[in-house]
């Protein structure tokens, strides 16, 4: 790990790292989170070892090249901590979900993913406001 520029935040400058590679990264406790925007075949690879130091991962693009990629990721994590979204322009949401769906997941496991996931965050993030 390096530093490189700083970075004036209002009166602190504040020391901006950097990493020769995503392996020092992911163990140097800097990062909750890992976004990962490489070509799609690297995205397994990196997502698992995001996830093995501990890191949440994000993945723009596909998460993976194919369904059983893709399965490796969600039972590394365990689909009672995996959450879907999409957010790739070149599918709509329909296309997307039909890839999804192509990953030889079980019944319980989609539910988790599709259902008991999302009610989970939604309970985190819901404000005052939001409450009836």
């Amino acid at each position: 790990m390096r530093y490189g520029f700083g970075v004036d935040l209002g009166g602190t400058t504040v020391k901006i790292a950097y990493f020769d590679d995503a392996e020092t990264m992911f163990k140097s406790g800097l990062i909750d989170i890992a976004m990962i925007e490489t070509p799609h075949y690297d995205h397994p690879a990196i997502a698992m070892d995001a996830m093995e130091n501990g890191l949440h991962v994000m993945c723009e693009k596909p998460m993976a090249i194919n369904a059983e990629e893709a399965k490796k990721i969600i039972d590394m994590l365990g689909a009672d901590k995996f959450f879907f979204a999409t957010d790739f322009p070149m599918w709509d949401s329909k296309t997307e979900l039909e890839r999804f769906n192509s990953i030889p997941l079980s019944d319980s496991e989609r539910e988790m993913i599709f259902s008991k996931n999302i009610k989970k965050l939604l309970k985190i993030c819901r404000t005052p406001v939001m409450q009836k």
